[in-house]
């Protein structure tokens, strides 16, 4: 199922400029502001919208499943496209990259998948990061790279071949 792992952004204002009051009924996942309180595992969250218009009000609970701790959060199996099968952050296939055989096919110049802003948004709030990957190259240089993610020019991570050629 798919889930979050990032505070909320809870609109205050509705359609024909309707009231929307928030509050949590399980506060210890989530607060009245949004804001994700994250646990080991996996857990449904109940948020209500409390909608106020012309002097009538109406609830609404809404489940909002948080991805824990200890959960995958994105898998991507590259078997027709780079559909995200847990969070939804999919991947977006660029300049010429394709899939095969249920394999991601990059030709080593130009090809890369775009990745959404806040792919591994979630990983800044850990102290751990698992990146797991198959690989097959037809040439080994000396540190070439295989996968690169950056946050500004201070936070990066990238992951290269240190094989010699050959």
């Amino acid at each position: 199922p798919k889930g979050t792992r990032a505070n909320l952004n809870l609109p205050a204002k509705g359609e024909f400029d309707a009231n929307i009051t928030w509050s949590s009924k399980t506060p210890e996942l989530i607060s009245d502001t949004g804001m994700i309180i994250r646990s080991q595992s996996y857990q449904t969250a109940t948020l209500t919208a409390n909608i106020e218009l012309g002097g009538l009000t109406a609830s609404k609970d809404i489940d909002v499943n948080v991805i824990g701790l200890d959960e995958l959060v994105n898998y991507y199996s590259f078997d027709s496209d780079a559909a995200d099968l847990i969070s939804g952050a999919n991947g977006v296939l660029k300049s010429g990259a394709k899939i095969e055989g249920g394999n991601l096919v990059l030709d080593g110049v130009d090809d890369y998948v775009e990745m959404p802003a806040n792919w591994i948004g979630g990983a800044a709030d850990t102290e751990a990061l698992t990146i797991s990957l198959w690989t097959e190259m037809e040439t080994k240089a000396n540190w070439e790279g295989l996968f690169h993610v950056s946050s500004g020019s201070d936070r990066f991570l990238p992951i290269a071949n240190q094989g010699n050629p050959g």
